[in-house]
């Protein structure tokens, strides 16, 4: 399930938000109430928040593909304040007298009405869902001070209680790196990101005030590395939702038959998700393309080449790039020492799902797997510059829950050469 937004639409509203003053906020009119939804329908409403650089796009993508392998409609609602700051409005502005207000409040009402849409659609679909939202309606009052905070929630006929306590199932904190893991902060993977360590850190500070007394709110911290903070909010998450608990190791074994797992479960009236995954690997960059365990050359006849015999890809365009390795410069001096990147396009029911994966070696080797959610358009313009030396992988997924343990048959296709 997905919900876009058209760029035109977002225009004309984001248009007729900002042309009213501040002072005349109360006559913006509340969108008419459709009474459809279905109270029986489980609906999980979760909060994904932290300071700057605190791994949330890449919880937000890990957390997703995890429940929808175990039978959950999941749908992620976009941080207003990237949409608004990625759409034309400049930080600059702030210092305009009055535009600080008339931003935070259609911030907010930006927010609650994306919300409330999916939480609708969610609804009506008829299945257990969850509602993953990167940032909550608190969020903003560490952005203000609390007088103009009030005021704001007085002209709305808003009180604290209600859009923090009433409104979502729990709130899960990622800290910033900035505070534990000083060395993996990085302003490269947002281009909105303008804070200073000691800034992200006064600023994760007042994201946690601001959610404090949600009676379901988690702080995950930096004390290990960056995949055992995932791993804890993971299980978190299932124990809210009445998954077995995902904090415990993963076994793997190698299979000799060829079994259909999901005629297996169903058989045994196990209930069982399956889902069509294809997994693109991204152009490598200008450093050579050759490393171990890669495929023969699938070179295309007449590609533009980089000078050494590898077909050049186009650049790629909606924020992606093709991934050198080994890597240099600043994040070098972070301790990442190599990556690579690769595409996934996941397909199960009537829904597609694309993902981005970097996976990141330290000089301490240590892997790291930073994943985030693309578009339709993302994926496939990555797919046109994808690494000509590998093969595109291809696999069918049956997930299922076998006496409290979460499993996953993975099947693999012939390669192919996409």
């Amino acid at each position: 399930w997905t919900l876009e937004i058209n760029s035109m639409s977002l225009a004309i509203f984001l248009a007729s938000v900002f042309v009213a003053k501040y002072a005349n906020v109360r006559s913006v009119p509340e969108p008419q109430e459709i009474e459809y939804v279905d109270d029986a329908v489980e609906v999980y409403k979760f909060v994904l928040t932290g300071g700057p650089c605190g791994g949330k796009t890449t919880a937000l993508a890990r957390l997703s593909n995890y429940l929808r392998e175990r039978g959950f409609n999941v749908f992620t609602v976009p941080e207003a304040a990237t949409l608004l700051f990625s759409n034309g409005c400049s930080p600059s502005c702030f210092s305009i007298p009055g535009w600080g207000p008339c931003f935070q409040t259609n911030l907010l009402l930006l927010q609650r009405q994306l919300e409330d849409s999916f939480a609708k659609i969610a609804a009506m679909s008829g299945q257990k869902a969850v509602i993953l939202c990167d940032r909550g309606l608190m969020d903003g009052k560490g952005y203000m001070e609390t007088e103009e905070w009030n005021k704001m929630l007085l002209s709305l006929n808003m009180n604290e209680v209600d859009i923090r306590d009433n409104r979502y199932n729990s709130i899960f904190h990622l800290v910033t790196a900035a505070s534990g893991a000083e060395s993996f902060y990085t302003k490269e993977n947002n281009a909105t990101r303008t804070e200073s360590i000691p800034e992200a850190r006064d600023l994760d500070a007042m994201t946690q005030r601001s959610w404090l007394g949600h009676p379901s709110h988690y702080i995950f911290g930096n004390e290990g590395d960056f995949e055992s903070k995932l791993r804890s909010l993971i299980s978190t998450v299932s124990e809210r939702v009445g998954l077995p608990l995902a904090e415990r190791s993963t076994v793997k074994f190698l299979m000799d038959d060829d079994k259909d797992w999901g005629k297996v479960c169903k058989e045994n009236g196990v209930e069982y998700q399956r889902f069509m995954i294809e997994k693109v690997y991204l152009w490598e960059g200008e450093n050579g393309g050759k490393s171990s365990g890669r495929v023969s050359p699938l070179t295309p006849s007449g590609s533009p080449s980089s000078g050494n015999g590898i077909p050049k890809p186009p650049p790629l365009e909606g924020g992606l790039s093709p991934i050198n390795t080994p890597v240099k410069g600043s994040r070098m001096k972070s301790g990442i020492v190599s990556e690579y990147s690769f595409v996934r396009k996941r397909e199960g029911g009537q829904s597609t799902a694309y993902g981005q994966t970097t996976v990141q070696t330290t000089s301490t080797g240590q892997i790291i797997e930073v994943k985030r959610i693309i578009t339709s358009r993302e994926y496939f313009n990555a797919v046109r510059s994808r690494d000509p030396l590998r093969h595109v992988v291809r696999q069918v997924r049956v997930s299922f829950i076998w006496r409290g343990m979460s499993c996953c048959v993975h099947r693999y296709e012939r390669p192919v050469e996409g």
